[in-house]
């Protein structure tokens, strides 16, 4: 639970000190560390620096660089940040080896070998079952399934893959080692050899994995993205074309539509909603239709505890009494942008309604 947790508590306290901050709140003057000991003096001991620590580092910009997602760092992998250069590893000699990697029957052992600290928290036995949380900690399951799936995505830690025969026979040939050299080289250094039946191997080596060398770009986010929607094991909530259409549409919308397949997109999306499942439906519109009666009418009909519509107009030209009424019949919370306005602030004023 303290590992689901941790995310949406640090996410959680960032919107409750934005919202004190707002008001005024303030509080002790000496939050890190007192004359008795405080989070610095703790936390620093080990630490081979002169001076030990500097206290005005950790307000260098305070009140003065304000960012929002521009810095963050998404994981490519939804595993252990450790387990993550032995996949960049893996996926490396795929990429070059598509052949001999298409036949995992193949391959007769697997040596990763790490620097001491990822080693001892990754690279520990694992024994059959497994929970979701111990696949997602262990380098041996991941490395397993991203040379059976080519990804390691929410997919892969369901219960019916967490049980698979393939992924097993693979982890037994899989070997984690701790290699002191490269404790000297960095934190993340990580080699990965591949040994094949017919004494053919391939080796790869990384000093440090994607995830801490570089930002995930633009397509790669779209990517996983795409991925996550198209879960095969798993139920989908989207076809290919329809995210493809998606990102199209979000990437290039601008207020020179007209507003007038608003009730037809409405029905579409109420129509093939999961009906055990809550349905929130976000509507953009820059226009307005004929007939708006009609879709008040419709939403009221059938909109009920399990669905709420979230109009939000954009462009001057937007009609608002479409929006309005749309918020009012979809039991949602209408929200309009402006020549000039930013877009971010309605939309998080809307999922914070949401």
């Amino acid at each position: 639970m303290a590992k689901r947790m941790q995310h949406g508590f640090a996410a959680r306290n960032g919107l409750f000190a934005a919202l004190m901050s707002r008001e005024n709140y303030t509080g002790i003057d000496q939050v890190f560390e007192r004359p008795y000991g405080g989070y610095l003096s703790t936390f620093g001991q080990r630490s081979t620096y002169d001076p030990t620590y500097k206290e005005n580092e950790l307000i260098g910009g305070l009140g003065r660089d304000w960012r929002g997602i521009e810095g963050i760092r998404l994981k490519e992998y939804n595993s252990m940040i450790a387990t993550h250069a032995p996949v960049d590893c893996i996926a490396t000699l795929q990429a070059k080896h598509p052949e001999r990697f298409a036949d995992l029957g193949s391959v007769s052992k697997i040596v990763i070998e790490r620097p001491k600290a990822p080693h001892a928290h990754g690279g520990q036995q694992i024994g059959r079952p497994i929970t979701t949380t111990g696949a997602q900690m262990s380098t041996r399951y991941i490395a397993a399934v991203q040379l059976l799936d080519r990804k390691v995505l929410l997919e892969q830690f369901s219960e019916a893959n967490l049980e698979r025969d393939d992924t097993w026979d693979l982890i037994r040939k899989i070997d984690c080692v701790w290699n002191e050299e490269f404790d000297d080289k960095s934190a993340w250094y990580t080699r990965v050899s591949v040994e094949f039946t017919d004494g053919e191997s391939w080796v790869q080596e990384m000093p440090v994995l994607k995830a801490i060398g570089s930002l995930l770009s633009g397509c790669e986010i779209k990517e996983k993205w795409r991925l996550i929607c198209l879960l095969h094991d798993l139920r989908s909530f989207s076809s290919q074309i329809a995210v493809a259409e998606a990102i199209a549409h979000v990437e290039h919308f601008k207020a020179d539509y007209c507003g007038t397949e608003t009730q037809n997109t409405v029905r579409a999306a109420i129509d093939s909603r999961f009906v055990d499942l809550d349905c929130e439906i976000l509507v953009l519109t820059d226009g307005d239709i004929c007939r708006q009666h009609e879709i008040f009418s419709y939403l009221n009909d059938t909109v009920g505890d399990s669905i709420r519509v979230l109009p939000l107009g954009i462009g001057d030209g937007v009609s608002t009494s479409l929006v309005e009424g749309v918020a009012r019949a979809g039991k949602g919370f209408a929200q309009t942008v402006g020549e000039g306005e930013k877009l971010e602030k309605k939309v998080v004023r809307m999922l914070k309604a949401a």
